[in-house]
């Protein structure tokens, strides 16, 4: 049995996903710094620091912590760039343009409508709402010839395309 779940709009979303990371690491890695700094005054009593550090000690955690993050800020970025590279193997500029905006740039739709027409390409938000939904049909398509075993349900577990545009309109 089929469950609803598309993995080409799991995929494309995953972006939120990893901006959100990249976010997370930039603070925390910020904060990090900051706790570094501090910890390497005190513990020369010198602003700038330096001194006998031990390889078990808080710097070498906090160090490790920001390696570990730093990682994780990387693999963020990593996903950004499948997701792009992904989109850019769909034949027809609209589709990608309409992808892009959307899942990579994150733009609300009203956003994504302005960018197109900068573009020359001018379409109303309902129209922009079917080349999304064409697009996503031949990123399913590409992502079935890409990913055998892994393609979506059939169309009687698909959202209805009412539901679709409703979903959209929400965001």
């Amino acid at each position: 049995m089929c469950s609803k779940v598309d993995p080409v709009r799991d995929f494309l979303e995953s972006v939120k996903d990893a901006r959100f990371d990249q976010r997370r690491c930039e603070l925390k890695l910020e904060q990090l710094d900051a706790q570094c700094t501090s910890m390497t005054a005190k513990i020369t009593g010198v602003p700038g620091g330096g001194g006998d550090v031990h390889k078990d000690g808080p710097l070498a955690s906090l160090a490790q912590a920001r390696i570990d993050l730093k990682t994780a800020y990387l693999k963020a970025e990593q996903k950004e760039r499948e997701v792009e590279d992904f989109i850019n193997l769909l034949p027809d500029v609209r589709h990608r343009a309409v992808l892009t905006l959307y899942y990579v740039n994150l733009l609300k739709w009203p956003r994504v409508v302005e960018e197109m027409e900068k573009c020359g390409l001018y379409y109303s938000e309902r129209h922009i709402f079917r080349l999304h939904g064409d697009a996503l049909q031949q990123a399913r398509i590409l992502w079935a010839d890409q990913h055998p075993g892994e393609g979506v349900c059939n169309n009687e577990n698909r959202h209805s395309e009412t539901e679709n545009i409703q979903e959209m309109a929400d965001r």
